[in-house]
């Protein structure tokens, strides 16, 4: 039997191979990234998983109208829930600590996939789409929270520093709340920015 938590992991390790040269960048300069994310990954694990006799389905309605963002099913039965949310890099260098907000959120998406899987193995995901430079002006109104995103590289000194400060951020919020692996996506460049996506892979404990 495949090892679903392997492949999870793995699958998710090496997502960027799934976009196009520059794609990833693109997309998360311009939409919310989780989305597009999850729609690659789902059918990356589908590929996977299929000749194991596993169904990868997006959306799933786990009834109530209450939808889990991936799940692995095994005869109509959830075998992996997976909940995503996203984020930027700045959020969790403002002074309002934003980057809570949104692991406040995913904490309770878990919960409530945790709730219609029973035995199911249930994870999150946090995403944090981080620039690497600053956005100029001909690409504001194109970029997404350009203002926020130069904002930040400016009081931080540099894009460097806000990414290290987000890192450090994210994993001190996550302490206890069962963090699995962690990792980073490189998307390319769009508009003159290079982009990375940033990940940590959480466990319900």
């Amino acid at each position: 039997m495949v090892a679903l938590d392997d492949v999870v992991i793995g699958s998710l390790s090496t997502l960027e191979d799934e976009f196009r040269c520059d794609e990833l960048a693109y997309l998360a300069l311009t939409t919310k990234i989780e989305q597009p994310l999850r729609d690659r990954w789902g059918f990356s694990l589908h590929r996977t998983l299929a000749p194991q006799g596993y169904c990868t389905a997006r959306d799933w309605n786990a009834g109530d109208r209450n939808y889990i963002d991936l799940a692995i099913l095994k005869d109509q039965v959830p075998a992996v829930l997976v909940e995503l949310k996203a984020m930027y890099t700045f959020d969790a260098v403002t002074d309002r600590h934003r980057h809570m907000h949104f692991i406040s959120e995913l904490s309770a998406d878990i919960e409530r996939a945790s709730q219609r899987g029973s035995g199911a193995h249930v994870y999150g995901i946090l995403l944090a789409t981080h620039p690497d430079t600053q956005v100029t002006d001909e690409y504001h109104g194109i970029v997404k929270y350009a203002d926020q995103i130069n904002r930040a590289i400016r009081r931080q000194a540099g894009a460097g520093r806000v990414r290290s400060r987000a890192i450090d951020a994210v994993d001190h919020a996550f302490t206890g709340f069962g963090k699995v692996s962690s990792g980073e996506l490189c998307g390319g460049r769009a508009f003159g920015v290079g982009v990375s996506v940033l990940w940590w892979l959480l466990n319900k404990t």
